[in-house]
């Protein structure tokens, strides 16, 4: 058995033991309601997160997010969850016995968007509670997350891809946020992988 088989029957596993949660979640389209998200979620392991901003979000006003975590007790905490989800005003759907969600749907979040003074960068996240809510909380509320992609992978660091649209006047800023933070970064804004797939501009 290869490790890409083995990764599909351990994901597969944990969903079917009850230990995992896989959600759909419809939140406003404006800074600072990731952070409302994860703090529901907190401190449940988070296994998953995917979001793309796309054009026609702007007509909307909601973003798709879709986010997976760990539980104990799934339908207790899942009550708990949806209950505080659906407090906050957003909507959520529980995509655990979903089979074309699991299969593709996790993947295909978004497309190409045009995002004004987009930053595309590829951080280590410590793998350990709280390192997600880290981030949210020290990211400027005038920064909108334009993208953000995190599977956990079993390892020690936690890799994610992250979008984010900042002011050319907030660049100065931005950077003293990346050195604050203090997790391992790249800037990939100009990866052939980001232009080809996930700009429009190109």
């Amino acid at each position: 058995m290869n490790f890409d088989r083995l990764r599909f029957v351990s994901e597969r596993a944990v969903l079917g033991e009850g230990k995992e949660v896989f959600l759909a979640v419809q939140i406003p389209d404006t800074p600072g309601t990731f952070l409302k998200l994860q703090k529901i979620i907190d401190p449940r392991n988070v296994t998953e997160f995917s979001y793309r901003y796309n054009q026609s979000n702007s007509n909307t006003g909601v973003a798709n997010v879709f986010t997976s975590f760990s539980v104990v007790n799934r339908e207790k905490e899942l009550k708990l969850v949806l209950k505080a989800i659906e407090s906050e005003g957003f909507t959520a759907y529980d995509l655990s016995d979903n089979e074309m969600a699991k299969q593709h749907g996790r993947y295909l979040v978004g497309g190409k968007s045009h995002v004004e003074n987009e930053k595309i960068i590829s951080f280590e996240f410590p793998e350990k509670p709280g390192a997600l809510t880290n981030f949210l909380k020290n990211l400027d509320i005038n920064w909108n997350i334009s993208l953000f992609h995190y599977r956990n992978q079993g390892d020690d660091i936690g890799k994610v891809l992250a979008g984010i649209s900042v002011p050319a006047e907030d660049n100065e800023k931005f950077d003293q946020f990346l050195k604050g933070l203090g997790y391992n970064h790249t800037d990939v804004t100009d990866n052939v992988v980001f232009k080809t797939f996930l700009s429009s501009d190109n």
